[in-house]
């Protein structure tokens, strides 16, 4: 197949990247078949670069694409902006290199309806703002973690993270149960949580949990669950994290508690 068929049929890239791409390189005494080699390399190297900001179904097309070794990377292929009097968003959307498309399929769908709630407030007359950014916040030998992080500014300010936690060997997204996979493990947990929580109490009367409360108070803390979200620290330790409001007054924001995986019978991973 010839450099140009090859490239079409993976992206339809625009000729002038191709053409920067297939660029010959300076002839040092090597055959002509060596050099078409090295530019058709070139070229596919530059899309691997080009695609993941283009758009999610092209991004997407990139996990078919033959991959040496196996890293993970997230990168920006999806920006949005807008501002006017009353009026702000910023959006940065990752892609992450070799996560199972499920994962970047979920993150594409949540970023889209965070773009779509901000339009429709948009178009009343009260103020709306919105601001979606990623980090990596861990990655260790075995998961990589990413965080999606929502901002979302009314009358009042509302914080929230979705958490991608991947495995390295398959690519695919693993949830809480995968290190909390008995009951024991998820009630020695709990009582981690329950702990944590009541030492900053003590320690600083701003701190407050919901955790004691009256017994007819539904927002007392229980227990984490399948879609509770956290992120791997190390190789020892757990990130349980909760969104604003969920397990403690707004004020307090995100709340975050680390888990011993030692403690709680599961040791290293």
């Amino acid at each position: 197949m010839k450099k140009m068929e090859l490239l079409e049929g993976i992206g339809e890239m625009d000729e002038a990247w191709i053409a920067e791409a297939a660029r010959p390189v300076k002839r040092i005494g090597m055959k002509r078949h060596l050099l078409r080699v090295a530019a058709a390399m070139a070229a596919v190297l530059a899309i691997s670069v080009i695609i993941p900001n283009l758009n999610a179904e092209a991004a997407y097309a990139t996990q078919r694409l033959p991959v040496v070794g196996s890293f993970f990377k997230a990168v920006t292929f999806r920006q949005y902006s807008y501002y006017d009097a009353k009026h702000e968003a910023n959006v940065e959307q990752p892609f992450i290199e070799n996560a199972d498309e499920a994962v970047n399929k979920d993150i594409d769908q949540a970023v889209t309806r965070a773009i779509d709630d901000f339009k429709q407030a948009a178009a009343g007359d009260g103020y709306a703002g919105m601001n979606v950014d990623y980090e990596v916040v861990s990655e260790t030998e075995q998961y990589y973690c990413l965080r999606l992080a929502f901002e979302e500014t009314a009358a009042d300010g509302y914080e929230y993270s979705s958490y991608y936690v991947l495995d390295k060997k398959s690519g695919q997204q693993v949830d809480l149960m995968t290190f909390l996979d008995t009951d024991d493990k998820v009630q020695a947990a709990n009582e981690a949580i329950v702990r944590q929580m009541k030492d900053e109490m003590a320690a600083d009367d701003s701190r407050s949990y919901f955790v004691d409360d009256a017994d007819d108070f539904e927002g007392n803390f229980t227990t984490v669950t399948k879609e509770t979200q956290f992120y791997v620290k190390d190789a020892r330790t757990i990130v349980v994290c909760f969104a604003e409001g969920e397990v403690a007054p707004y004020y307090m924001g995100e709340c975050r508690f680390e888990i011993s995986l030692d403690a709680v019978g599961k040791g290293h991973l």
